[in-house]
């Protein structure tokens, strides 16, 4: 018999596990890297570790705890509402049991709340704009499984608009910042499908309605693609509605080859002949995605 407090480490590491920490030291990196270099905001790392009265610097603290709040508690939610799924997708994680239901719910709540109360303080236009992120990420956790190919779009709406909203934040207009923006939706488009496609069996079993099931296998390859090229178009346009530089015309050109090689791959027959081919496809999209954000540090 397990005691408390190995039952007590085994909860805690599958619940971090839940909140994709990875994804959330993602939202903090765009968030972060978006005010230093896209809005030249250096103030907000300056004062990290200072003792701060309210201003634009604490205000940036709040909205990007706000969004890591409600983030998590929409991976929370999630997990509760595919947990049937997740048996077979996943089967691995043992958190989502019906006897933890109650106080996971409570924690996504918790969660929410905080993240709204932090946004208010922020001011009324930002706390708007969580609330109805916050509905958003709530609908999606229950429907994700039941609304085709607008989950993946609600999904990189919600990304594209987390860069977007830091814009707000700052009263802050930008070509650049739209255009990053733009990549992040197109990005996390390809991931999302590509993540539909690693859990097609479970989702199958489960008679879900996911994108890939929506448009089929083939349409989903192909509209993949079109996804690709339209990324790889949108790059090149940048080059002439942005200022150019040595280091960000080489963050260009090494996107532009990234999308390439997943071209290749997602194309690739001998490729999809090997071990878990989505799998490893989903981690170079996680790579395209950490290569585009860390790219804001030469714009």
């Amino acid at each position: 018999m397990k005691s408390l407090f190995s039952l007590l480490v085994h909860f805690s590491i599958s619940l971090v596990s839940s909140l994709r920490p990875l994804n959330l030291f993602i939202i903090i990196l765009t968030q972060t890297l978006t005010s230093v270099f896209l809005l030249d905001n250096p103030l907000c790392i300056s004062k990290l570790f200072k003792i701060i009265i309210k201003n634009n610097c604490t205000d940036f603290y709040f909205f990007v705890l706000a969004t890591v709040l409600s983030a998590a508690a929409g991976y929370i939610l999630n997990n509760i509402f595919d947990r049937k799924i997740d048996l077979i997708n996943s089967p691995k994680r043992g958190l989502f049991t019906e006897k933890n239901l109650s106080f996971l719910c409570f924690l996504s709540i918790l969660f929410f709340g905080i993240a709204l109360f932090l946004s208010f303080l922020i001011s009324l236009q930002i706390g708007i704009y969580v609330f109805l992120s916050i509905a958003l990420l709530i609908f999606y956790a229950k429907y994700s499984k039941k609304i085709g190919i607008l989950k993946p779009i609600l999904v990189s709406f919600l990304t594209s608009f987390s860069i977007i909203l830091v814009g707000f934040l700052a009263s802050f207009d930008s070509s650049i910042l739209y255009c990053f923006a733009i990549w992040a939706f197109l990005l996390s488009m390809l991931r999302e499908f590509i993540k539909d496609f690693e859990d097609l069996e479970g989702d199958s079993s489960q008679n879900s309605f996911t994108s890939v099931i929506h448009l089929g296998k083939r349409n989903s390859i192909l509209f993949l693609n079109f996804l690709s090229i339209l990324l790889i178009l949108s790059i090149l346009i940048s080059v002439f509605i942005s200022t150019n530089t040595i280091l960000n015309s080489v963050h260009k050109m090494v996107m532009i080859i990234l999308v390439g090689i997943f071209l290749f791959l997602l194309n690739n027959k001998q490729f999809h002949s090997s071990n878990k081919p989505y799998k490893k496809l989903s981690l170079f999209c996680k790579i395209m995605m950490l290569v585009g954000i860390l790219g804001m540090m030469v714009y």
